[in-house]
């Protein structure tokens, strides 16, 4: 008995499928969790262990004489054999309930793998092949499964030979507010669909995503399929590029290795066997799968690229192929320019789109085709942002490079895929609103929400991607938190042009619009490039209504009733709108602060990284100090600052051309404990624009969450009795918002530490 203790310690250590190991008496118990789920398993030991013969308790059948290890060893392969000879029968999913029949989602994606991609049917599998790719499959799931739970699941295609893999993130390290942000609240994990070749690891082909969408916490061998809206989309396209170049690129740099290596013998230069890619050089990414060579001043715009007869040809060309399935030419072109002109995607966006004729009528074939070559002038400008040809990229070695160590999937010694992926997932959704969507350059500010960068040819792209900002979904989400943003930038450009100090930064410099002739302003800039104040208070007084706007039936028709007060409302609209990279969220007034008046938000301007730095510190400070390792201060400010500061975030402007009420106590983020000291900075209540449904002036101030760091020895967070300095920005998030129609007239003594803020607001952050 005294054997068999020492010989099941480590166990869990020494075999990766196990899990919850115990013994009673002369009985182990343990957990086997193999590709198609956990099985729980018991093996009687007998008493003269190790020579005796073990009892296997599942069908009483008795295992070979030996050492733990090898008992073990006999469990595993035994259901192993048990599980693989259910699933090469007909195929099955791996994880699901014996008597559930294959759902229609999982029929028509073999349907969809039929059409071309994998192997062919019928095509010889050496079996000690797939038997050696099934282990390492195996082993790297029950990994997987240790360290991030049961958020994946497999599903064997046999009609393709290949592996449905679904991997599921779970999005509780963004917070609920920041999800709100990103529109994913509508369930708790973001999943991405692979089609993986039957031999894993060694497959040539590289894995393709299938699909991406939000799911629960059910089991995910059903297929079930989240709902998708148009916001999502952003995140969709986001996920699909960004992990799509990902494993473009670990798949042809790990190819370029195994060249490498084949050369030497399978050895390295110092004799060992390569089996990973490790300390690839980093470099920047793109859209695509292409490494980017940076933008440059002679980028095409649209109307640069010309269609050639020969690209026509073969647009009409893929058209027919797809006709020869039954479908329409105006069908098929519709599928072309959804799916990136490529034919296999396209096909099988028509199988499974319901009302596929009404949608193809929408449009004539001509202006289908039209559609078809929007897509072509964008994957033409993106090919040249990138440097040259998207696919010619991956086919030059000197372009292999990484962006960071989380794009190489197997950074620092790991060699189970499977995790770099999700580590990599994780990386990618922290910072999502840090990198530009189309060149994933790095911004150069913080934010909660997507943005694009200054360049022409990638606010060009993200609308044809149709990605972009819709002003119309925001003014009917909520008219009221639209009509704030553009009180701000018009109290942002009434405040500039009376020359005090220009507080209307950033700048829509990316808006260049034809007038209806020549003698029109294309954009707000002078000709001697000074910012045209004059024209932006024209265009900010003679938008409308937000309820007016609202009432428009399509994004087109708001457009058009845009138009026609003057051609750069709807683009200064849009801009106002898609440059704020701070979330409002309306409080219900059942929730409301006490004392705050009756316009009260939850208001997030940090990005998903910085949160988390923020989480991080704060739990230090109450391991270290108890209490709740932070406390609450005032932010008072100008009306026409918060123009800057919902796309800033609060900087450290002390000292620079951006301060705008002095550093009297040193450099850093000014903030107070009580309301009153905070009132004097927000200034005298300032009008919005002319047609706000806020028809008085106001001025506005925020509530903020600061790491307690105060007591810290060099810490950049000072406390001056009734103000306090931050230098540290990491330390301050914005957390509620507040705006006082005709001013606040409240009492002075109101304390932020003290103040009550309901429980049910504080769990969102």
């Amino acid at each position: 008995m005294e054997k068999l203790r020492e010989d099941i310690q480590g166990l869990e250590k020494r075999f990766v499928e196990l899990s919850d190991v115990h013994q009673e008496d002369l009985t182990l118990h343990f957990t086997v969790g193999l590709l198609g789920g956990d099985y729980a398993a018991s093996v009687l030991m007998p008493e003269e262990y190790p020579s005796g013969e073990p009892t296997n308790l599942e069908d009483f059948s008795m295992l070979k004489p030996g050492p733990i290890d090898d008992v073990i060893n006999q469990v595993i392969t035994r259901l192993r054999q048990r599980e693989r000879s259910t699933m090469y029968t007909s195929g099955g999913s791996f994880g699901m309930d014996e008597d559930e029949d294959q759902t229609e989602d999982d029929d028509e994606f073999n349907q969809a793998l039929d059409m071309g991609t994998g192997a062919a049917v019928g095509c010889y599998i050496d079996e000690r092949d797939r038997q050696r790719a099934l282990d390492r499959l195996e082993k790297d799931v029950s990994h997987f499964k240790k360290i991030y739970g049961a958020n994946i699941g497999i599903h064997y295609v046999d009609a393709t030979k290949s592996y449905l893999i679904r991997l599921a993130m779970p999005l509780d390290f963004l917070g609920k507010f920041q999800l709100s942000a990103l529109y994913l609240d509508a369930a708790p994990r973001l999943v991405v669909e692979l089609s993986w070749m039957w031999n894993y690891f060694e497959a040539s082909e590289v894995p393709q995503i299938k699909n991406i969408y939000l799911t629960g916490t059910g089991d995910l061998d059903k297929g079930t399929i989240g709902e998708k809206d148009e916001n999502f989309g952003v995140v969709e396209w986001y996920i699909r590029n960004r992990f799509g170049n990902a494993l473009r690129l670990n798949w042809l740099t790990r190819r370029e290795e195994i060249e490498r290596s084949r050369s030497m013998g399978g050895k390295d230069k110092d004799g060992k066997g390569i089996l990973i890619v490790k300390n690839v050089e980093c470099e920047s990414s793109c859209v695509g799968g292409s490494a980017p060579s940076g933008h440059t001043s002679n980028s095409p715009k649209p109307e640069d690229v010309q269609i050639t007869p020969e690209q026509d040809a073969e647009i009409t060309a893929k058209a027919k192929m797809i006709m020869t399935m039954g479908w329409s030419m105006s069908q098929a072109l519709l599928a072309l320019s959804q799916r990136g002109l490529k034919v296999e995607p396209a096909s099988q966006f028509l199988g499974q789109t319901e009302s596929i004729e009404r949608r193809a009528s929408a449009f004539t074939e001509e202006e289908w085709r039209e559609k078809c070559y929007e897509v072509l002038r964008t994957q033409v400008i993106s090919s040249f942002v990138a440097g040259g040809d998207a696919a010619g990229q991956f086919n030059d070695e000197s372009n292999l490079r990484f962006k960071c160590k989380y794009e190489n999937f197997f950074e620092d010694g790991c060699t189970n895929i499977i995790n770099g992926m999700m580590r990599y997932l994780k990386y990618r959704m922290l910072i999502i609103t840090k990198n530009c969507m189309i060149c994933d350059k790095q911004l150069g500010f913080d934010g909660v929400k997507t943005a694009v960068c200054d360049a022409p040819t990638c606010s060009f792209a993200l609308e044809q991607f149709g990605i972009g900002c819709n002003p119309l979904t925001e003014l009917q989400r909520s008219g009221e938190l639209v009509d704030i943003m553009i009180s701000l930038s018009s109290a942002a450009v009434n405040g500039s042009a009376s020359g005090t100090r220009d507080s209307f930064n950033p700048f829509c410099d990316c808006i260049d619009v034809p007038g209806p002739d020549p003698s029109f302003p294309t954009n707000f800039r002078l000709k001697e490039d000074a910012k045209n104040f004059a024209l932006l208070k024209q265009v900010f007084e003679k938008m409308p209504n937000v309820n007016d706007m609202a009432a428009c039936a399509t994004k087109a028709d708001l457009k058009k009733k845009l138009d026609e007060i003057h051609h750069l409302t709807f683009p200064l609209l849009q801009w106002v709108l898609a440059s704020n990279r701070s979330h409002l969220m309306k409080i219900d007034k059942k929730l409301h602060l006490t004392g705050l008046g009756d316009y009260q938000y939850l208001l997030c301007a940090s990005t998903p990284e910085k949160e988390e730095r923020f989480r991080a510190r704060r739990e230090a400070m109450k391991q270290k100090n108890g209490g709740t390792g932070s406390f609450w201060a005032w932010h008072g400010s100008a009306l026409p600052n918060w123009h800057a500061i919902l796309r800033f975030g609060l900087k450290n402007y002390s000292n620079t051309s951006m301060m705008s009420a002095g550093a009297a106590y040193g450099p850093g983020i000014y903030l107070a404990k009580c309301i009153g000291t905070s009132v004097s900075y927000m200034r005298e209540p300032v009008k919005g624009w002319n047609n706000s449904i806020i028809t008085q002036g106001y001025n506005a101030i925020a509530l903020c969450e600061v790491v307690d760091e105060r007591k810290v020895k060099g810490s950049k967070c000072h406390d001056h009795g009734s103000i306090f300095v931050v230098e540290d920005e990491d330390l301050v998030c914005t957390r509620f918002f507040f705006i006082f129609p005709g001013g606040y007239t409240q009492g002075q003594s109101l304390d932020a530490t003290t103040l009550e803020k309901p429980k049910a607001l504080l769990d969102l952050f």
